[in-house]
């Protein structure tokens, strides 16, 4: 039985170091009023389309924070750095879902992608991902995640692995992987410095404008 895709989360729980702000709030763009829409909203809108409910993965220390006040918050759960715990606790929070995964540093991603994604969800496989090709490797932050992820990743686990990323390369060497190709892969292009969001502010602010061939 198909495990239902309601269970929605957006990344949020990273400290963007990089950016030297936080890139969930960032605004790429503006809504009719002409006020910058926080990228996590924006991405989240676009979850909203494929499912039912949309979560914010979360350090537990967020919880706290009035900027998250109202919003359905999965704190992590487990002792883990990085992504993988938001993953692992969505699931704990929700056994009986699937996870469709975005992160919150994704200017260029688009309901498009999205509903890639859904369409070509592979419910017998552990996760269903787009191959990255400007990095040669699987893409975990724009991904779909079945209720079978954490049990098939703990042999991956158990060998000291916490990157989402090394863990689906595991996997896929034991064929436990959906792998999409996409025709364009600029929506898996990420922003993490200041000269990147600068970049993706002008390519879309161009792109609003009417301009051909932009993400």
């Amino acid at each position: 039985m198909t495990a239902p895709l309601y269970g929605l989360l957006v990344l949020a729980g990273g400290r963007s170091r990089r950016m030297g702000r936080d890139k969930s709030a960032l605004a790429y763009r503006r809504d009719e009023r002409g006020e910058g829409v926080p990228h996590a909203r924006y991405t989240a809108g676009l979850l909203a389309r494929m499912c039912d409910q949309v979560f914010y993965s979360c350090r537990a220390d967020q919880t706290q924070d009035p900027a998250w006040a109202g919003l359905p918050l999965i704190p992590d759960a487990y002792d883990i750095g990085g992504p993988l715990n938001g993953i692992l606790s969505a699931q704990k929070a929700h056994p009986g879902a699937a996870f469709l995964v975005a992160a919150c540093d994704l200017p260029f991603l688009n309901a498009y992608a999205l509903a890639q994604l859904a369409r070509e969800r592979n419910p017998g496989m552990a996760a269903t991902v787009f191959h990255n090709p400007a990095r040669d490797s699987l893409e975990p932050l724009c991904a779909i995640y079945e209720p079978g992820f954490e049990e098939s990743a703990h042999p991956s686990m158990k060998l000291g692995l916490t990157c989402p990323t090394k863990i689906l390369g595991a996997l896929s060497e034991i064929a436990q992987v959906e792998i999409l190709h996409p025709a364009a892969a600029d929506f898996l292009e990420n922003a993490n410095r200041p000269e990147d969001y600068d970049r993706a502010v002008a390519v879309l602010t161009q792109a609003s404008h009417g301009s051909t061939g932009s993400p």
